[in-house]
């Protein structure tokens, strides 16, 4: 009895449901997994799912078999897809006679084994009996682990509906933990729908408010080698760089999880991406039903330009303080009361640290400053969104410059165009191929101005957004009286020519000045500007840009565009 007592008293609670799902599947999935534990929440979806279990008849040896382990990793991508507070997902595996316990982390697996569930022999002996019992004893254990113990860095038994998130001695370092009506607690909304990578960098983006103020909190795994976005983001406010999301709080939360790093960012909301910001604004307009068809496209045209220039400036600012984006695309171009921001700059390279601006944020941050960017060299040709990736990054060029992020923006706008555009039909310009294939035939593409749009899925458009795309076309593609298309990719560190000229359409007057004044080379950066205006050259001689056709015509007749030309110098097994 006195043995009894005390195993009772030291027995501890499980506050998980277990569920059955060999027949229905998770709510709001496909997946049906033989059992999954969840948390105490009213829906048992995805994001209610604290293990899963699954059982499989199980082949000779211990070895796992490969189609097994896919659908394992499945149900471990779908969990940590809905749960951004995961540092890992563990799986219960009942394999035969034998459990185990593989846990998933951002690009591995590792595997425990709990021990045999069943005899192996008609008349078990006291061995193996004991066997089973320090197996049942490890899987109560297992299976009774707070989320914050096994999987998650704070409790989320209960739905969290806000983090308080506090700095520990005035760090970067960080604490979260689920509080209820703190003011300095992030209220988190619905999830900013992204695609979850298990390997690589993860960034989970949520609705949020902070401060009476409407934000978003982004939790972001990186390796811990790779540049931290914070730091990125407080390096440009340093520098000075507008046309940045205003950062409310910055920390990291685990320093190193399987060799990974979780940060995170609380952000003001910056608006829509640009073809959503398009589509409401077309909406808005036509709701009003005094407006002309061709009222509304001019006011629509009217907003692109403003993007175009806010965005472009910015990436020349950024430039100016030797910081590439890298990840130019529709989803990182909010906009807002036709104000555009530049937004998720988690691929950003800094460069150049020759001024030392960058130790003291890296000494904040916990990293290396000069192995950051030499890591962050080695990505310039592996990051970005391939729709819109430059010619030659698409295929395979090793080093960025400012122009492929420009070049970016311009297939951004040309996109957000195509998709308002309902009249279109699916374009070559954005057919989704492999990157190669598709440097190939933008190259292909681009190579006659007089049409050029239409195979981007753009009617031309009037006014002074025409003028403004076919400058951007004539800086990017064009060098003098020759296309250089195909040279973008065909030569490898090919150097594209700055057209101030033609800058003058697309960017603002800061930016301009910033192109003019020029610097000296740099290792991380092939796209630089490299010395003053040629002499007879005066940049007071520019034309302005203006509504009428005085500026790059959809003919490819332009009057003045070459007369200043500046040279830019896993899952893993375990």
């Amino acid at each position: 009895m006195e043995a009894v007592a005390i195993k009772s008293a030291s027995m501890p609670r499980n506050p998980y449901g277990l569920e059955d799902h060999q027949q229905k599947p998770i709510y709001g999935s496909s997946h049906k997994a033989d059992g999954v534990f969840y948390y105490a929440r009213p829906t048992p979806n995805m994001a209610a799912v604290h293990m899963v279990m699954e059982a499989k008849r199980a082949p000779a040896g211990l070895d796992i078999n490969k189609d097994d382990l896919g659908q394992i990793a499945d149900y471990a991508h779908a969990v940590w897809e809905d749960q951004p507070t995961r540092t890992f997902v563990p799986v219960l595996f009942a394999h035969g006679a034998m459990l185990d316990l593989l846990v998933f982390t951002r690009d591995k697996w590792y595997r425990a084994i709990l021990g045999p569930l069943s005899y192996e022999v008609q008349k078990p002996c006291t061995f193996d009996i004991d066997r089973i019992r320090e197996t049942m004893v490890q899987l109560w254990f297992v299976s009774t682990l707070p989320p914050n113990r096994f999987g998650h860095f704070c409790n989320v038994t209960k739905q969290p509906s806000e983090l308080l998130l506090t700095h520990m001695d005035n760090s970067v370092m960080a604490t979260a933990k689920v509080s209820v009506g703190d003011e300095r607690s992030v209220y988190i909304e619905d999830r900013i729908k992204r695609v979850v990578c298990m390997r690589g960098r993860l960034a989970h983006p949520l609705e949020a408010q902070y401060k009476g103020k409407k934000a978003v909190l982004k939790l972001a795994w990186a390796p811990v080698d790779r540049l931290p976005e914070g730091a990125v983001y407080e390096f440009l406010d340093q520098k000075n760089v507008g046309g940045i999301p205003k950062v409310f709080d910055s920390g990291i939360l685990c320093e190193n999880v399987f060799g990974y790093r979780l940060e995170y960012l609380v952000l003001e909301h910056c608006g829509d991406p640009l073809d959503v910001c398009l589509f409401a604004l077309n909406a808005e307009l036509r709701c009003k039903g005094s407006l002309k068809d061709a009222d509304i496209q001019s006011m629509i045209w009217k907003t692109v330009v403003k993007v175009i220039k806010q965005v472009s400036s910015c990436l020349v600012r950024a430039r100016d303080a030797c910081v590439l984006h890298r990840d130019i695309s529709m989803g990182n171009i909010a906009v807002v009361d036709r104000k555009a921001t530049i937004i998720d700059w988690g691929y950003a390279k800094i460069f150049d640290n020759s001024d030392g601006a960058l130790t003291p944020v890296a000494r904040l941050w916990g990293f290396n400053a000069d192995e950051a960017m030499r890591v962050e060299a080695g990505h310039d040709g592996l990051t970005g969104t391939p729709l819109y990736m430059s010619i030659a990054i698409l295929y395979g060029a090793r080093r960025r410059s400012l122009m492929d992020d420009l070049e970016g923006v311009f297939y951004v706008v040309l996109h957000a165009l195509a998709q308002l555009d309902t009249g279109r039909h699916e374009c070559q310009g954005f057919t989704f191929i492999i990157n190669k294939t598709l440097a190939l035939v933008r190259s292909a593409l681009l190579a006659r101005e007089a049409n050029f749009l239409g195979h981007f899925g753009v009617t031309e458009p009037g006014g002074h957004l025409g003028e403004v795309l076919h400058a951007m076309y004539r800086f990017l593609f064009w060098s003098r009286t020759s296309y250089i298309g195909n040279s973008l990719w065909a030569k490898e560190g090919y150097e594209r020519e700055l057209d101030l000229h033609l800058a003058k359409w697309f960017v603002d007057t800061e930016a301009l000045e910033v192109l003019e004044q020029g610097d000296s080379d740099s290792a991380g950066d092939q796209g630089h500007v490299a010395g003053p205006l040629l002499p007879g050259d005066d940049a007071t001689t520019i034309p302005e840009p203006s509504e009428t056709p005085q500026g790059p015509s959809p003919t490819g007749t332009h009057h003045w565009l070459h007369n200043a030309k500046i040279p830019f110098q896993n899952l893993k097994t375990h």
